[in-house]
């Protein structure tokens, strides 16, 4: 990239919907499930959960603030 590129939509981290199981690459279907036992996707999937949870925190708190 170029000293002029732009990049506007800049990656925040994936989202509670981008780590549902049926876009994991170990799911084996509605009748097998998960090929893992342990989710491969847990550390992003908590990460997805606790900024969701931020974020609407925030939204309350600055909605119970105005008048």
């Amino acid at each position: 990239m170029g000293p002029n590129t732009r990049i506007y939509g800049r990656f925040t981290g994936y989202t509670v919907k981008d780590c549902a199981c049926e876009y994991c690459l170990y799911y084996g279907g509605k009748r097998r499930g998960c090929m893992v036992e342990s989710c491969c996707c847990l550390k992003e999937r908590l990460q997805a959960l606790t900024r969701k949870y931020r974020v609407k925190e925030e939204t309350s708190i600055g909605s119970q603030n105005q008048p």
